[in-house]
């Protein structure tokens, strides 16, 4: 009789792990490693990644910046003339600050939506060039991507610029979602 149990507790065993085996799975892409579960990828490490960053920054030097506030409309017209005919369209969905750093988050008419690094100065805001993210992040979580490209390109930037950021933008929210406030 016992050993009947065990018979059926592993065909159960069985059975679990196959039917697991065939929905769950793991791929590799350029920018790491996804969760496949019936065909849809999962970033759960950037999930993870975004869950510990949160949990440990420190945003007691970063502001983000409301429209009605000084330098707002000096980086969303900095970006309006960054490139235009196309820039020119610049809506700014979020600006967070540190120190004399930014990152703004825009979108535009008819350019990709875009993650900008940027240094105040004298006379208002400087697109830093080379540290600029441009286009859709799915299935990648958006911020812990952005973070760790922007870092790569920018590495002096302050890191709770970074940490503190969260993607505002309609075009960083998986669908149904709201930005985290």
């Amino acid at each position: 009789m016992i050993q009947r149990h065990r018979v059926h507790l592993f065909a159960l065993l069985l059975v679990v792990a196959g039917v697991i085996i065939s929905h769950v799975g793991w791929i590799e892409r350029d920018n790491g490693t996804l969760l496949v579960v019936d065909g849809i990828e999962i970033d759960l490490l950037g999930q993870a990644n975004n869950h510990w960053v949160r949990a440990t920054r420190d945003c007691q030097h970063v502001a983000e910046l409301q429209a009605s506030e000084p330098g707002f409309a000096s980086a969303r017209q900095t970006l309006q003339a960054y490139s235009p005919p196309s820039s020119a369209s610049a809506r700014v969905a979020s600006l967070w600050t540190s120190q004399t750093w930014g990152l703004t988050e825009v979108e535009f008419s008819d350019l990709l939506p875009a993650v900008v690094l940027m240094k105040a100065t004298g006379n208002g805001w400087e697109i830093i060039p080379h540290a600029v993210w441009s286009g859709f992040t799915h299935p990648w979580e958006p911020a812990p991507l952005m973070r760790r490209y922007l870092k790569q390109q920018a590495p002096e930037v302050p890191q709770a610029l970074l940490d503190c950021f969260e993607p505002r933008s309609p075009s960083f929210q998986p669908r149904g979602t709201q930005p985290v406030g």
